[in-house]
C-alpha cells in the first residue's frame, strides 16, 4: 500500500521524470519546494534520482531558501551577491564573510564592512554618539570606546588598558592640559545640558500654540470634510454597492464555468480511471490465463520427459531380461551338452573296458589252462587289472568335473559381466534422465522470468498512457 504522497507520484505524470521537480523548482523561489499535484515531494526522493553535482546544488538552495528571506545574508559585492551560509556570520562583530569572494558584509546596512567603525544605519549607535556630543564623554584612542567622567581627576584608564587624557583623548602625559581644563569640560557638559532642556521647553511651548490654532482651524475644517465626506460617502456607497453588485454576478458566473469544468475534468478522469480499471483486469485475466498455459505445457513436458524416461527403462529391462534368459539358457545347454558328452563318454568308455577285460581274460585262459590255481590267477589278474582301471577312471572323473567346473564359471563370469553391463546401462539412463530434467526445470524457470519482465513492461506501459491520458487537459 502507497502513502498518499508515494500515491499522487504514482498517478502523476511528472513522476515519470524527477529531473524535471529539480529544474523548475531552482529556477524562481516560489516553485520551491518541489510539489507534485499540491503535494511536497520529499528530498530523498529526489536527491536519489540527481549525480553528485546536482545534488550539492538541490542541497545549496534547500540550505538557502529554508530560511525565512528577512533572515538571510547575501554578499554586499554587486558582481558576487552569493548566499551567506549561518555558519558564516558573526553576531558578536555584526558581520557576514562570503564563501566565495572573501569579501565581509555588514549586518545592519547589508553594504561593505565597516572594520571596527559603526554601521550610520545602526540607531542605537546613532543615540549614543548623540548622547555623547551632549554629555562630553570622550573615545579611546586606542579602541575608541566611549569613556564617561564621573569624579576623580582627567586621568582615565580604558578598558582596554590604554591611559589617555579625558580632556583631548590624547595618550596620557603626551599633553599640557591640566586639571583645571577638567572644569571646563564639565562645565560645557552642563551648559549642553541646560541649553537642551531650554530648547526641549521651548519647542513644547511652541508647539502646544501651534496644537491650539491647529485645534480650531482642524475643527473648521473638519466640519467642512465631514459635510464632503458624507456626500462622498453616499456616492462610495453606491459605486461599492454596484461594484459589488458586478464582481458578485462575475464571481457567481466564474465559479459556475470552474464547477462545470470540475464536473467535466471530474468526469473524464473517472471514465479514464474505469476505462484504465478494465484494462488492467484484462491485463490481469490475459496474464493469469497465459501464465495457466505456460504451467500446462511446462507440467506436460515434464510428464512427457518422465514417461521418456520410463519407456526408455522398461525397454533396456526388457532388452536385458531378454539377454539374461539368452545367457541362462546359453549356459544351460552348454552344461547339459558337456554333461551329455561326458555320459557318452563314459558309456564308451565302459565298453571298451569291458572289451579289453574279456579280451584280457580270454588271453589269461588260454594261458593259464591246466596250470594249477589257474582260476586264482586269472580272477587276480583280472582284478589287477579292474583297480588300473578303476584309479584311471577316477583320474578321468576329476579331470571332467574340473572341466564342468571351469565351463560354469565362465559361464558364471559371463553373467556377472553382463549384469554389470546393464547396472552402467540403466545408471546411464539415470544420469540422462536427472540431465535431461535439470535442462527442462532451468529452461522453465528462464520462460517464466521472460513472462514476469513481460507482464511487467506491459504493466509500466500501460500505467505510462493511463498517467498521460491524466495529464491531458
Amino acid at each position: 500500500m502507497l502513502s498518499g504522497t508515494h500515491k499522487v507520484l504514482s498517478q502523476c505524470k511528472w513522476s515519470l521524470s524527477v529531473t524535471n521537480f529539480y529544474r523548475t523548482a531552482l529556477e524562481t523561489e516560489t516553485h520551491w519546494p518541489a510539489k507534485c499535484c499540491l503535494n511536497i515531494i520529499p528530498s530523498v526522493k529526489i536527491l536519489s534520482n540527481l549525480d553528485s553535482k546536482s545534488q550539492i546544488r538541490y542541497k545549496q538552495r534547500e540550505a538557502e531558501w529554508s530560511i525565512p528571506v528577512g533572515d538571510r545574508v547575501y554578499c554586499s559585492r554587486q558582481t558576487c551577491g552569493a548566499w551567506i551560509a549561518p555558519k558564516n556570520v558573526n553576531k558578536a562583530t555584526n558581520s557576514a564573510k562570503c564563501n566565495q569572494c572573501g569579501r565581509k558584509s555588514c549586518l545592519m546596512c547589508h553594504g561593505k564592512f565597516h572594520n571596527g567603525n559603526e554601521c550610520p544605519q545602526d540607531r542605537g549607535v546613532q543615540a549614543t554618539l548623540e548622547l555623547a556630543e551632549l554629555e562630553g564623554w570622550k573615545r579611546c584612542y586606542r579602541c575608541s570606546a566611549l569613556v564617561e567622567h564621573n569624579q576623580g581627576c582627567r586621568h582615565m584608564t580604558c578598558r582596554c588598558k590604554a591611559e589617555f587624557c579625558y580632556i583631548c583623548s590624547a595618550k596620557w602625559r603626551t599633553c599640557a592640559c591640566t586639571d583645571r581644563d577638567l572644569e571646563g569640560v564639565r562645565q560645557r557638559a552642563a551648559n549642553n545640558r541646560q541649553n537642551q532642556e531650554a530648547n526641549i521647553a521651548l519647542a513644547a511651548a511652541e508647539a502646544r500654540l501651534l496644537n491650539q490654532a491647529n485645534a480650531r482651524e482642524v475643527a473648521r475644517l473638519a466640519a467642512i470634510e465631514e459635510e464632503e465626506r458624507q456626500i462622498l460617502l453616499e456616492v462610495e456607497n453606491y459605486i461599492r454597492a454596484e461594484a459589488e453588485r458586478e464582481i458578485r454576478e462575475a464571481e457567481e458566473a466564474r465559479l459556475a464555468m470552474e464547477a462545470e469544468r470540475q464536473r467535466r475534468e471530474e468526469e473524464r478522469l473517472a471514465a479514464i480511471h474505469v476505462l484504465f480499471q478494465r484494462l488492467h483486469e484484462e491485463f490481469d485475466r490475459l496474464g493469469w490465463m497465459q501464465l495457466n498455459s505456460l504451467n500446462e505445457r511446462h507440467e506436460h513436458e515434464s510428464e512427457a520427459l518422465q514417461e521418456d524416461h520410463r519407456r526408455t527403462l522398461d525397454t533396456i529391462a526388457i532388452s536385458h531380461e531378454a539377454e539374461i534368459e539368452a545367457q541362462i539358457k546359453e549356459t544351460e545347454q552348454k552344461v547339459t551338452d558337456f554333461q551329455f558328452k561326458l555320459i557318452k563318454e563314459y558309456e564308451t568308455r565302459r565298453a571298451e573296458e569291458r572289451r579289453v577285460e574279456n579280451k584280457y581274460v580270454d588271453e589269461l585262459r588260454a594261458f593259464w589252462t591246466g596250470k594249477q590255481d589257474a582260476e586264482y590267477k586269472i580272477r587276480a589278474a583280472r582284478d589287477e587289472l579292474r583297480s588300473e582301471r578303476a584309479q584311471d577312471y577316477r583320474y578321468w572323473k576329476s579331470y571332467r568335473r574340473a572341466q564342468l567346473n571351469a565351463l560354469e564359471d565362465g559361464e558364471g563370469k559371463k553373467m556377472a559381466l553382463l549384469m554389470e553391463r546393464h547396472e552402467t546401462e540403466a545408471r546411464a539412463v539415470g544420469e540422462k534422465s536427472k540431465a535431461d530434467a535439470l535442462e527442462l526445470k532451468k529452461k522453465n524457470w528462464s520462460e517464466k522470468q521472460w513472462f514476469v519482465e513481460v507482464s511487467m513492461e506491459r504493466r509500466a506501459m500501460l500505467e505510462e498512457l493511463q498517467v498521460q491520458e491524466y495529464a491531458k487537459a
